[in-house]
């Protein structure tokens, strides 16, 4: 599984900019990172149309997207609006072909949960990336950065954090993919818990971090000594 997260604007390009000066550009490559690292987690092969702050031209991203096979494009941006009172998320595609559409409806849907921000829906509309990517392709607007609360939100890194958690809530649900449990890290002290125990200087097995008595602390320092 193969997916092209895709932070929009960058570099010279600041996309929208918010009441108190909050760069979308900005914005967006942070949930993009983040989205990225949570679908790595459970095996999600992520490419990057960029992971730093330049700017890549929206053929550049397409054509990314194509060259490397990917399987979906989810291209992050940031809303403005003239009416300081225009709010919400929306998700766009640029066809009504079924498939892409109800992948746009599962990632817009978690956000809302996420985030509890006005459903704007799902829309149709005719971007540059969503058209000319060869793999279902949307295109999410997290919030409006003219708007004066939602901007302060964007601002919050926990917040951000939601909506990544969001899109990769819809990404997971749509695609039915499992999480993969994380590998058991063995306690750092373990090891030598276990060779006591294979000298004798203990019987029984024992947790890393159960306390001991001075009984039991009396009896292992007996047992050194003695050997």
């Amino acid at each position: 599984m193969v997916i092209v997260v895709d932070a929009g604007h960058g570099g010279t390009d600041p996309g929208a900019i918010g009441i108190s000066g909050l760069m979308e550009k900005e914005v967006n490559l942070k949930v993009a990172l983040k989205l990225g690292n949570l679908l790595k987690n459970i095996g999600v092969d992520v490419l990057y149309t960029r992971s730093t702050d330049v700017y890549i031209s929206l053929s550049d991203r397409s054509n990314f997207a194509n060259q490397n096979n990917a399987d979906y494009f989810i291209s992050i941006h940031a809303n403005s609006a003239t009416a300081a009172s225009a709010n919400g998320i929306e998700t766009y595609v640029y066809l009504e072909d079924g498939v892409t559409e109800k992948f746009a409806e599962a990632v817009q849907t978690n956000l809302i949960k996420e985030t509890n921000f006005t459903d704007r829906g799902v829309k149709i509309a005719n971007f540059y990336v969503l058209r000319t990517t060869n793999m279902p392709a949307i295109l999410v607007e997290m919030g409006f950065l003219s708007n004066a609360i939602e901007e302060a939100m964007l601002k919050q890194d926990s917040f951000l954090d939601k909506i990544a958690s969001g899109i990769y809530n819809g990404v997971v649900e749509y695609l039915g993919l499992e999480f993969r449990d994380e590998p058991e890290v063995p306690h750092w002290g373990q090891q030598s818990l276990d060779k006591m125990l294979e000298l004798g200087l203990i019987t029984s097995p024992k947790e890393p971090d159960s306390p001991v008595s001075w009984a039991e602390f009396a009896t292992v320092t007996l047992r050194i000594l003695n050997r």
